[in-house]
């Protein structure tokens, strides 16, 4: 008779991606990982020796799906993805296919996601903006940029920020130390350290941090009389 798949050496069954993962090595990581662990009690995980180690695979699909611990997970994402760097429908589906953890297609989407060099082949749909040209004020103290520094270590009076002014056209730079930053504590002082000495500017550029979006910062540069401008949104990948 001809043998079934269930019968044949892991090696065999175990699709061909598995090849750039060390299955020996896997089965030994997720004796260490207590959710892989949990897999063994459920009705559809198989046991298969590979080596002097026990290796938990899923059989609920009809083939055999290693149980992949948290720290292997990114490597045999890896191992799938690099092949070709398929779009994230497909990714999905052969990591599905060929292994199986909690949160896989989450997690896969993401690293999907941060794949530079998926990213750089999509050239026909990345939009690049041009630079514009900001202006410098010929009168001083008229347009300037504020923004919030920290959190910092605290100093001996418990200040761990800072709030810095700094003047477009003479670049002159103002840094107040700061215990909290609550949208009332800056707007303070800001009126108290800036407005006071040099005046009311007419321009005030700041990022979208939360104090400077709040109704107290738009309340404060609508009592001045200055404009309020926001930079751009920019996202930052870890």
């Amino acid at each position: 008779m001809v043998a079934d798949a269930l019968s044949r050496p892991a090696c065999v069954v175990l699709p061909a991606p598995e090849g750039k993962v060390d299955l020996e090595r896997l089965a030994a990581a997720q004796a260490m990982c207590g959710e892989s662990l949990l897999w063994r009690d459920r009705e559809n995980v198989q046991v298969i020796q590979v080596g002097e180690s026990e290796l938990l695979c899923d059989t609920s699909t009809g083939g055999l799906r290693p149980v992949v611990p948290s720290t292997w997970r990114k490597t045999v994402f890896n191992s799938v993805h690099e092949l070709a760097h398929a779009g994230m429908r497909a990714t999905r589906r052969m990591v599905s296919s060929r292994f199986v953890w909690k949160g896989c297609v989450r997690d896969v989407g993401a690293w999907c996601k941060d794949c530079v060099q998926c990213a750089r082949g999509k050239v026909t749909r990345q939009k690049r903006a041009s630079v514009e040209v900001i202006p410098v004020q010929l009168a001083a103290f008229s347009h300037i940029h504020v923004n919030l520094v920290g959190p910092l270590p605290a100093t001996e009076k418990g200040h761990t920020y800072l709030l810095t002014m700094v003047d477009r056209t003479t670049r002159w730079p103002e840094a107040v130390p700061l215990r909290t930053i609550s949208a009332e504590e800056v707007a303070d002082t800001f009126v108290e350290t800036w407005v006071a000495r040099f005046g009311v500017p007419r321009v005030i550029t700041t990022d979208r941090g939360t104090q400077f979006c709040s109704s107290t910062w738009k309340c404060l540069c609508h009592t001045l009389g200055a404009q309020h401008i926001t930079t751009t949104v920019s996202k930052v990948t870890a």
